[in-house]
């Protein structure tokens, strides 16, 4: 073979070229393994970004083809390059995890004349009851007008609008601290927590409509022929 066609320059190894390449992003090496199949198609790669790389000591050389057939010689020229760094764009910052605040009860809890007791389910009008009516109540929650100063006193049927409230007690779900809610007619929101509750006999109700001495609220239903009276009082938004 002609000596002419000798390189001046040591030729790199393939394999290096092969790596710079594919570092630049000039696509993959021919000399790799074939990208494993799932249901026929190629595994698409994830998308990494434009890497930008910084070289140095950039020269031409002549690499030499392999084979030792006649007619071989030089087949190309290509770039060697050591690369000293890669850079690749900086991912996103994630948004901050959490839950979303929630919202407050005067804007869950809106309206006139309305009674609320989350937790059991119950969201009712409320209605008003003087303590001169001699009618007997519908199935309605009402606001009783005999109850004394400070007491909120509503009263329903077990079997209907408060049958929540009697199911609970039936089963053991009353407990002091659950929440209920009222707006009064003008649509100022209360908030009351439950401290305690009686079942009594029905003539004897001075505990449950005594006036308090802070704002509270009685919940009057039945169980069997005995009252339930429960006993809130109301806390701060």
């Amino acid at each position: 073979m002609d000596s002419s066609l000798a390189p001046r320059r040591v030729a790199l190894p393939v394999a290096l070229l092969a790596a710079i390449a594919i570092a630049a992003g000039g696509g993959s090496s021919p000399w790799a393994a074939p990208e494993p199949l799932r249901h026929g198609r190629p595994e698409a790669a994830p998308a990494l970004g434009v890497p930008s790389v910084k070289l140095e000591q950039i020269e031409l050389v002549a690499v030499r083809a392999p084979s030792t057939l006649p007619g071989s010689g030089v087949v190309g020229a290509g770039v060697a390059a050591a690369v000293t760094t890669l850079d690749l764009p900086p991912a996103p910052a994630a948004a901050p995890a959490g839950p979303k605040p929630a919202s407050s009860a005067s804007e869950r809890y809106t309206g006139t004349n309305h009674f609320w007791f989350p937790s059991l389910g119950i969201s009712r009008t409320v209605h008003s009851y003087p303590c001169s009516r001699t009618r007997e109540p519908a199935n309605f929650v009402y606001r009783w007008g005999c109850a004394g100063r400070n007491n909120v006193y509503l009263l329903g049927h077990a079997w209907g609008v408060f049958k929540p409230l009697n199911v609970a007690y039936k089963r053991g779900r009353l407990h002091v601290g659950m929440r209920a809610y009222y707006t009064d007619g003008a649509g100022r929101l209360s908030v009351y927590e439950v401290t305690e509750w009686r079942v009594v006999n029905p003539v004897n109700s001075r505990w449950a409509i005594a006036g308090q001495s802070v704002p509270s609220m009685t919940l009057q239903t039945c169980v069997g022929d005995l009252r339930l009276n429960v006993r809130l009082v109301r806390v701060r938004i």
